[in-house]
């Protein structure tokens, strides 16, 4: 770090980017200027953080509070933004298992059955802040149940003809962005 007579915030080479699957961006980076310039009030909650090569599709914004350090000479402040690299939602879909210890035994090992009651999907997402949740149902309508037996074999696959339902929703707030997380499930599983 080399002052050459400026009293200007300094921002440092040192960005950090961390990407989230739901389209969430996290970008660190410091400022340092001398300790009798203040510039902590430059750095406010929803302000934009300078940043020239940035995944975010549309701005990097400041969010928590900036920290700060100090000493006799300079104050160095660690500021955080959050952003977005998709406007478009992620779809997930897993199986929702069900294992059950089998009466037979061959050979003395137990046979595990697996069935698969129905599909989970999760549709995660970054949205502007306060904008509520998006209605979106997932594209798949139905689901899969397969049972699954290591011996014999028998593997029996059915397409349910019933469509997902609402699980619940998670909404957290990265200032200027809301990571939105909706859960989906088969109908009729618990």
């Amino acid at each position: 770090m080399i002052y050459q007579g400026t009293s200007d915030l300094i921002w440092q080479p040192d960005l950090r980017v961390s990407t989230f699957p739901s389209g969430l961006v996290l970008a660190q980076r410091s400022a340092s200027c001398r300790s009798t310039k203040g510039f902590r009030a430059d750095l406010a909650v929803g302000d934009e953080l300078p940043c020239e090569d940035s995944p975010a599709m549309d701005g990097l914004y400041i969010f928590p509070d900036t920290q700060e350090t100090r000493t006799a000479a300079f104050t160095t402040y660690q500021v955080s933004a959050y952003g977005r690299t998709t406007d478009i939602l992620n779809e997930t879909y897993s199986d929702i298992l069900l294992g059950s210890r089998a009466l037979l035994t061959v050979n003395n090992v137990v046979t595990i059955r697996l069935t698969t009651l129905g599909k989970k999907c999760i549709i995660s997402g970054v949205v502007p802040a306060n904008s509520g949740i998006p209605v979106i149902f997932p594209r798949v309508a139905g689901s899969t149940v397969s049972i699954i037996s290591e011996a014999p074999k028998p593997d029996f696959t059915t397409v349910l003809a019933s469509g997902f339902i609402f699980a619940g929703s998670t909404v957290t707030n990265y200032g200027a962005w809301d990571e939105v997380i909706l859960n989906y499930q088969t109908q009729g599983v618990e």
